[in-house]
């Protein structure tokens, strides 16, 4: 996901723009160090439990972040965001290769893609009328809202290729 939202709220509460790149910093690095041990995991458990966790990881950050009121909190809100990433972020394109006909990858690693793109621009646009018309907590809220159907809904309507 973009990482807009997240920016802005640290810098709603105060963290001066050094201290914001530092944030992104972490969130880089638990990401890079945690991704090989998700994407292990992944081929050990099943990609859709491990997607799964990552949505419950997401929707336990992003209600951290609506909770936040420190700087602090902040930033270990940041360094869950990158475990979320580490977790989803390889796993979510090994689960589309997985279920995509090997003469059809191509088409579903676009449809993927253009899907997530679109959600991504929805979500910014609605996300940032949220965050102007109810408040920055709101905007998190709703993503952990969406993050739980996510979540429910992998576990229930998606199945993995046997």
């Amino acid at each position: 996901p973009a990482n807009y939202f997240v920016i802005l709220r640290a810098q709603d509460l105060g963290s001066p723009l050094l201290q914001v790149l530092l944030m992104l910093v972490l969130y880089n690095a638990v990401s890079a160090l945690a991704a090989l041990p998700m994407g292990i995991l992944s081929d050990k458990l099943g990609r859709r439990r491990i997607l799964a966790l990552g949505w419950f990881v997401y929707a336990l950050v992003y209600g951290g972040f609506a909770l936040s009121s420190t700087v602090w909190q902040v930033w270990l809100a940041f360094g869950f965001l990158g475990l979320y990433d580490a977790i989803v972020g390889g796993v979510s394109r090994a689960f589309v290769a997985d279920m995509a006909p090997a003469e059809m990858r191509g088409t579903a690693y676009g449809m993927y893609y253009s899907v997530v793109g679109i959600s991504v621009l929805i979500g910014g646009i609605l996300g940032g009328e949220v965050w102007d018309s109810i408040g920055p907590s709101a905007t998190f809220y709703i993503g952990a809202g969406l993050a739980v159907l996510a979540l429910l809904g992998i576990l229930t309507l998606v199945k993995e290729k046997e």
